[in-house]
């Protein structure tokens, strides 16, 4: 298992394409051995449902192999969705890469 922190940018708009892109991104990446993964949601305005059961399942994907899943986050109408599903219990929230990336050195390994 390597410990490189893959960062992969979203963009709107959020289609179903793109979550399947992003998901075949996690997932082939998660296959070469790279399960430290922060998804950078800056580049969107907005949360759907869809968008939001998916980064719940990579997170999954992510635990089950010793990995996981943070988000850069900076529209103040994304976080506060995430706040309201409860998700900011389970995802790290940074607002930058360079946060994420240095708050990652606190972390412990995630029990499966």
């Amino acid at each position: 298992m390597r410990f490189d922190v893959i960062v992969t940018p979203v963009v709107e708009p959020l289609t179903d394409l793109a979550r399947a892109r992003l998901r075949g991104t996690i997932r082939r990446e998660i296959a070469k051995g790279n399960v430290s993964h922060v998804v950078d949601l800056s580049g969107i305005s907005k949360l759907d449902v869809k968008t939001l059961a998916e980064l719940i399942r990579m997170r999954r994907w992510l635990r089950e192999v010793g990995g996981f899943l943070h988000l850069i986050v900076r529209q103040p109408d994304v976080l506060k969705i995430l706040n309201v599903a409860g998700l900011d219990r389970i995802f790290g929230l940074y607002a930058t890469e360079e946060e994420a990336l240095s708050g990652l050195g606190a972390l412990a390994p995630i029990p499966a």
